[in-house]
């Protein structure tokens, strides 16, 4: 039972993480261009972290081939940790 309960509470943060993550996404679409925020570049890696506490930065959103939102790898992203702004691998986004 415990089991149970753990797994279900990891799948929760998870959802949580991605509905965040979307929100965020959806913002970004909704606002003026020149008001958006800047997404770091694929190839760009942080020197240091930032030393004052802020509104986290989010990557774009992984899309499909049709250019729709791609809930499913948005989620196997998150799972596997690679929005954690402390993994040395992230997932920052599409190139083009």
């Amino acid at each position: 039972m415990l089991g149970t309960l753990l797994a279900r509470a990891e799948r929760y943060r998870i959802e949580r993480e991605v509905w965040a993550w979307w929100q965020a996404e959806l913002t970004t679409m909704m606002s003026a261009p020149g008001s958006r925020p800047r997404r770091p570049h694929v190839s760009s890696r942080p020197l240091f972290e930032a030393s004052t506490p802020g509104e986290r930065v989010w990557p774009r959103y992984p899309r499909a081939s049709t250019h729709l939102a791609d809930h499913r790898s948005a989620l196997e992203l998150v799972g596997a940790g690679l929005l954690n702004p402390e993994n040395r691998w992230q997932y920052l986004g599409e190139a083009a």
